[in-house]
């Protein structure tokens, strides 16, 4: 074989190599998510598939569509054939900055990186969720009163069919009608004086009527509006129970004092947990069984199907603002129930880390 021959056949062997180098070559999670919220953003499904585990997101493309948004990429976990990128979505949402975190979730299909889209939605679904409502702070807590103020709004454009754009409270729509009687009466006094005693006496009977139904409406109404709050007080009362959980989050020193459990266990001082220092902890616990009982432990090494979502709220020390933190993993928890007493009580313990943020103490529960 000659000299030029065996360079030949060298040069094609490194290039061969070369070539099936690259054709090996995989994607990294980031750049897998990276472009398959790209596509998402841009309303391309089609393309979006090509970045996700064939079937996953057919039954998930409602729940993924979030709006105009911008996408960031932190950091990138890697356990054996499971990746996690830490994803923040960042818009508006009715004219109010909305922003929060959650885990884009890949697993390798044929030495590929694809987005689990299933197991990503169960990360992103309640931080979006909740970053929506953490926005409107009181009024989640408050939503039978506002639900009486979207009423009274109703009787006010009620109102104004018989002639008065009124926007303020009962009281005053009566004011309004009230007057509006008296001009209807001047009219038909007006009327009487021309002779019609008949159409004029009808004007003055309406009017007086008309303005006395509404009185009374108002009365009814406002009495309903009274009882239903009185209501929805006392069902908020006795589903929140005392906690005695102490320690820092983010470094700053916390106390949290109340506890309820509706679909994820709250965990807050003050009034609310969305607008005060507080743990809000997704549990992902069948609604139909009592957590009675249960034990939820998990350590920062753990990556588990199901694993809890721990929303982190405490105050800025310097600006005062609430600032917010979501940790879908890499953290120690130790969440256990006891079993229910004979009225349905129950005691837990909890013990919480990750980073800068230790707390721990007890809490009851009223189920």
């Amino acid at each position: 074989m000659s000299v030029l021959h065996k360079y030949f056949v060298v040069v094609t062997v490194l290039i061969a190599a070369m070539v099936l180098s690259a054709c090996e070559k995989t994607d990294s999670p980031e750049v897998v998510s990276r472009q398959f919220w790209k596509a998402v953003q841009a309303g391309d499904m089609k393309t979006a598939q090509t970045y996700a585990v064939p079937g996953s997101l057919e039954s998930k493309a409602e729940a993924i569509k979030t709006g105009d948004f911008n996408s960031e990429f932190t950091a990138t976990v890697i356990k054996g054939n499971l990746a996690t990128v830490s994803t923040t979505h960042k818009g508006t949402q009715n004219g109010a900055a909305l922003e929060y975190q959650f885990n884009t979730v890949l697993t390798q299909v044929d030495k590929q990186w694809k987005v689990d889209v299933t197991k990503t939605t169960q990360s992103l679904v309640p931080a979006a969720m909740t970053a929506a409502f953490s926005g409107f702070g009181q009024a989640l807590n408050q939503s039978l009163s506002n639900l009486g103020d979207a009423f009274g709004q109703e009787a006010n454009n009620i109102g104004s069919l018989l002639g008065q754009v009124l926007n303020q409270s009962i009281d005053e729509m009566s004011r309004e009608m009230e007057k509006a009687s008296a001009e209807i009466s001047q009219s038909a006094e007006q009327a009487s004086n021309s002779g019609f005693e008949m159409a004029a006496e009808l004007g003055r009977e309406l009017s007086n009527e008309l303005s006395q139904e509404l009185q009374n409406a108002g009365s009814i109404y406002q009495q309903k509006v009274n009882e239903l709050k009185a209501a929805q007080l006392k069902k908020q009362q006795q589903t929140i129970s005392a906690a005695s959980i102490d320690g820092s989050i983010h470094g700053t020193a916390v106390k949290l004092t109340q506890a309820r459990y509706q679909q994820a266990l709250e965990l807050y001082s003050g009034d609310s947990w969305s607008a005060n220092p507080s743990l809000l902890i997704f549990l992902f616990a069948d609604e139909e069984q009592s957590i009675a009982g249960k034990r939820f432990e998990f350590n920062a090494h753990s990556f588990t199907d199901g694993q809890p979502h721990v929303h982190l709220r405490w105050r800025d020390p310097d600006s005062g603002e609430i600032k917010t933190e979501i940790a879908s993993g890499d953290y120690d928890m130790s969440l256990i129930f006891s079993t229910a007493d004979n009225q349905g009580n129950l005691t837990a313990t909890l013990v919480f880390a990750k980073d800068t943020t230790q707390m721990s103490g007890s809490f009851t529960l009223k189920q």
